[in-house]
């Protein structure tokens, strides 16, 4: 399984939400993590403008996620994506609690 740049899954990611969100995406950010049998994943956390988040359906944040999904397999990458979706509220919210 290759070792994909975080800078192209967090391409991938932004690629995967504008999409369907489209300009009202925002930033994303990508990590990487152990799931419940210590295997490596993803955690992407992806950031929506103010009434977005309100406006994604379950099936167009299921769709988000499948693209993504979709993609790191086509590239070789066999990790699992953790997907979530913030409003741009609580993205600045974390950024500020993030701040020393």
């Amino acid at each position: 399984m290759p070792d994909l740049p975080m800078k192209d899954i967090r391409e991938i990611s932004l690629e995967a939400v504008r999409s369907i969100a489209g300009s009202q995406a925002g930033e994303a950010e990508v990590g990487i993590g152990l799931d419940s049998s210590d295997e490596p994943v993803y955690h992407i956390t992806l950031q929506l403008d103010r009434g977005q988040q309100s406006i994604l359906s379950s099936a167009d944040r299921l769709q988000i996620r499948q693209r993504i999904r979709d993609a790191l397999i086509e590239a070789g990458d066999e990790r699992y994506p953790f997907v979530r979706f913030l409003s741009q509220d609580d993205w600045d919210a974390r950024t500020r609690a993030r701040s020393p």
